[in-house]
């Protein structure tokens, strides 16, 4: 009997641990959902309740900590968050997003060296759905240490990763115009705006870089443009400043 009991106890802390480690259950998938929905509308307080309510039956799936990470970074708890993606990616070392948005966190600690290695983590991570978001941040980062170089070429493989991310193209043609030429800038914001006729981010970087190069009836061209195809965005509200004060 005692071994019958034995082996009952074996079978049960398997199915336990497995459980333990197995899929997410259907009410703490809910509440993940939900948790991320909340964010997506900027309700961080509400998606931590979720979050909370579920904490002691998700401590093993990374997509939680991720969750828990980018709540807190909302309320502006960085230590927190930065604890909770690096949990993340503890539990699972190919998740990607969870190495960007780590990066994100340490960068505005100021620890750059750290945030830098998490930019090249992601980077390097081959299954990473969105590798252009990291090529950019890790960019900027260089950027800011004066390395234009590495910029340059983080912004270059942002680009070949996503030739439709406007961000990449944005910065590439600061780079450029950072070094004088303005020309190659305006032809980096022109492949952008080919690539993503939408993108009026793109079509304010390129009037603004005219504007620079003296082209002025171009550039005007271009405000008048975001006034009338991007009505109510913050790029026309721009465009409406610039053409209240040019001639």
């Amino acid at each position: 009997m005692r071994a019958v009991h034995c082996a009952l106890c074996i079978l049960m802390a398997l199915a336990l641990g497995a459980c333990a480690h197995g899929r997410p259950s259907h009410e703490v998938t809910l509440r993940l959902d939900l948790a991320e929905a909340y964010l997506a509308s900027r309700k961080p307080q509400l998606a931590l309740q979720e979050l909370l309510a579920t904490s002691d039956r998700a401590q093993h799936l990374p997509r939680y900590h991720f969750d828990l990470g980018m709540t807190y970074y909302a309320l502006d708890q960085l230590d927190q968050a930065q604890t909770s993606l690096k949990r993340a990616v503890e539990i699972d070392p190919t998740y990607g997003e969870a190495w960007n948005n780590l990066g994100r966190v340490l960068e505005v600690q100021k620890r750059t060296e750290e945030a830098a290695a998490a930019y090249q983590r992601a980077l390097s991570i081959l299954t990473y759905a969105t590798p252009e978001l990291a090529a950019v941040n890790l960019a900027r980062l260089h950027l800011g240490q004066g390395k234009p170089e590495e910029a340059e070429s983080l912004a270059r493989l942002a680009i070949r990763r996503n030739w439709l991310y406007a961000p990449a193209y944005i910065l590439l043609a600061q780079i450029l115009e950072s070094r004088g030429d303005l020309k190659a800038a305006q032809e980096t914001l022109e492949e952008g705006i080919a690539a993503n006729l939408n993108a009026p981010a793109l079509k304010l970087a390129l009037a603004e870089n005219m504007l620079r190069q003296g082209k002025t009836t171009e550039a005007k061209a271009l405000f008048h443009e975001l006034t009338q195809r991007h009505a109510g965005s913050h790029e026309a509200s721009l465009a409406k400043d610039y053409l209240g004060i040019l001639p």
